[in-house]
């Protein structure tokens, strides 16, 4: 504790008072306060460095849990992603929901805190894995077969028409391919004879009304959100096929050589790209609201190939 502060000076010769009274006031103003980062000596007061407590979501840290194991843990963190039960129909109950990724089956903020075993002489690429549920409904403001569609026309009737793109005639026509009999066979049945069919004069049909129905379309929408999120780690530089429901985002990398040290002789020995909430989210989809369609929906991604991650 600060000593107790003593009194103003006064008295004496005008000139030494004044100046006694200067420096009083300047060792006032100028004096060291208890708090935070004081530390009392006998040699007077010092001044420390006080260790900031806070940390960024997901920092990684490091045990050696060997001579030549080393584990990974994460710190706590949270990814903001689309919730729901699944019950939902054209938007999920909670567009952006807190939740705090695994490493095995335990929450990162778990006691003991969970880690992951990194291997010696490899590049160990950690990936937040996130799973997707989904749910689909029909899309559209028009009541359709039992369900919901988009309307593409209303019901047209179009006029009689008698107008002369139908103008044609008929001539006689006598051919052979016409001639037959009536009857049965004999005497009875009839001499062999042809109709003509008589030569019509230039004239119109009437093109009766015709009417369209409506036409509607029926899509669905299919809607994602997140239902697990996991660190996992792979040595592998091949990034974990995406399929619909899991995305795999690259989180860092730490290359290692037999010893468990940071081997940095070829590359950067490491880099890590979270240290903050992540935002996560999966665009919804539109598929077909038919039934039994020629393919599957939606068509799988492909393996990635040809992307560069970033320091190695």
């Amino acid at each position: 504790m600060i000593g107790k502060k003593p009194e103003r000076p006064k008295g004496g010769w005008k000139i030494h008072e004044k100046q006694l009274q200067e420096l009083w006031d300047w060792v006032n103003r100028e004096r060291v306060l208890d708090g935070p980062g004081v530390q009392n000596t006998g040699n007077g007061k010092k001044i420390t460095w006080r260790a900031d407590d806070f940390s960024p979501m997901f920092r990684p840290y490091f045990n050696r849990e060997s001579k030549y194991i080393i584990k990974m843990g994460i710190r706590t963190g949270y990814v903001y992603a689309p919730y729901d039960d699944g019950n939902s129909t054209h938007l999920p109950m909670l567009n952006r929901f807190p939740f705090e990724p695994k490493i095995g089956n335990s929450t990162l903020s778990s006691t003991p805190s969970p880690s992951l075993t990194l291997e010696n002489s490899a590049t160990n690429y950690i990936f937040l894995k996130l799973t997707w549920g989904s749910f689909s409904s029909a899309v559209g403001g028009f009541t359709h077969d039992s369900s919901h569609a988009f309307k593409i026309s209303d019901q047209v009737t179009a006029t009689n028409y008698t107008g002369y793109a139908g103008q044609h005639d008929h001539t006689g026509y006598t051919g052979y391919e016409s001639d037959h009999t009536h009857g049965g066979s004999g005497s009875s049945s009839g001499d062999q004879h042809r109709h003509t069919i008589e030569a019509v004069t230039t004239h119109l049909h009437t093109i009766p009304a015709l009417t369209v129905g409506t036409g509607y379309v029926k899509i669905n929408k299919k809607t994602y959100y997140l239902t697990a999120a996991e660190f996992i780690t792979q040595t592998s530089d091949t990034p974990p096929t995406e399929t619909e429901t899991v995305t795999n985002m690259l989180a860092g990398w730490i290359k290692l050589d037999a010893n468990g040290d940071l081997d940095t002789a070829t590359n950067d020995g490491s880099r890590w790209f979270i240290e903050g909430p992540v935002y996560a989210d999966k665009n919804p989809i539109y598929i077909t609201g038919k039934s039994s369609p020629d393919r599957t929906e939606p068509v799988a991604p492909v393996a990635s190939s040809g992307e560069t991650i970033p320091g190695e």
